[in-house]
């Protein structure tokens, strides 16, 4: 059965989303057959008065640390730059339509939208459309990448799931900093083209070890032939450092030998 904007609308009332700010995490293919595409999940939501929230990140922008700056236990090895790369002759600013490929088509669609406004992170920005846009990302920086996330679960706002699971949920990385994780460092050209050091997120690959966790505050529902799974951003990030606190190997993915998580969960970068 084709899913028109007319059920997307109906799933925004039935599940109480309608004028909340929302993180959005999709998978188009979820819906079956969208009819209008991206435009038909991101009207309705702006027509009920919600703020759309998803990530840009531009890898794009990504220099070779400086000379002398290079980190142990920083995942990817600072090495891996030593061959030559785009970044380095680019500056990132807000106004930038770069983004990776692999964020999918609804932040692809969201970016291009006249007044959406965009955090000031030239890898892994946040960018925003609705009423509270600019509010939503106003506070990420180079090194206060998880800013926006920290503003949603401040204004009360949810983090929607669109045919994916938890490992593609990038709050949950701020939630690794409220348990006391160190983030990664990589490089990019400040707005004066000089580099500065940026704060980035590691693997996700272990999130979905939290499921049984925060399974008690989701709400489900069935759109098309996909599955939205709908948290409150708070309750999220608390239950989810919680468990990290509690126990750092909560979400190490399935490999004991994993560089980045065992980076990530003993200290950090240095």
């Amino acid at each position: 059965m084709p899913v028109s904007s007319e059920n997307i609308s109906d799933a925004l009332q039935r599940t109480g989303l309608a004028g909340r700010p929302v993180m959005v995490h999709s998978s188009l293919r979820s819906f079956g057959s969208l009819v209008g595409g991206t435009q038909a999940i991101l009207d309705p939501f702006l027509d009920h008065g919600c703020t759309v929230m998803v990530p840009t990140f531009s890898h794009v922008y990504v220099i070779p640390p400086p000379e002398g700056q290079r980190l142990e236990r920083n995942y990817p090895d600072d090495e891996a730059f030593d061959e030559p790369v785009r970044g380095r002759d680019m500056v990132y600013t807000c106004d930038s339509q770069e983004i990776d490929t692999p964020m999918g088509a609804l932040p692809v669609a969201l970016l291009a939208m006249e007044g959406r406004a965009r955090g000031y992170h030239p890898l892994c920005s946040f960018s925003a459309v609705g009423p509270a846009a600019h509010d939503l990302v106003a506070s990420q920086s180079p090194l206060d990448i998880y800013g926006p996330a920290r503003e949603l679960a401040r204004m009360d706002g949810l983090v929607v799931l669109m045919g994916v699971g938890l490992t593609r949920v990038t709050a949950l990385h701020y939630a690794e900093q409220l348990a006391g994780r160190e983030l990664f460092r990589k490089w990019a050209n400040g707005l004066d083209g000089q580099p500065i050091p940026v704060a980035v997120g590691g693997q996700a690959h272990g999130f979905h070890k939290l499921d049984p966790i925060v399974y008690p505050m989701e709400t489900r529902i069935e759109v098309g032939s996909g599955l939205w799974r709908i948290f409150p951003a708070q309750a999220l990030l608390q239950q989810g450092s919680d468990a990290m606190r509690k126990d750092p190997m909560a979400t190490h993915c399935a490999y004991e030998d994993c560089r980045p998580c065992n980076e990530a969960t003993d200290e950090g970068p240095r």
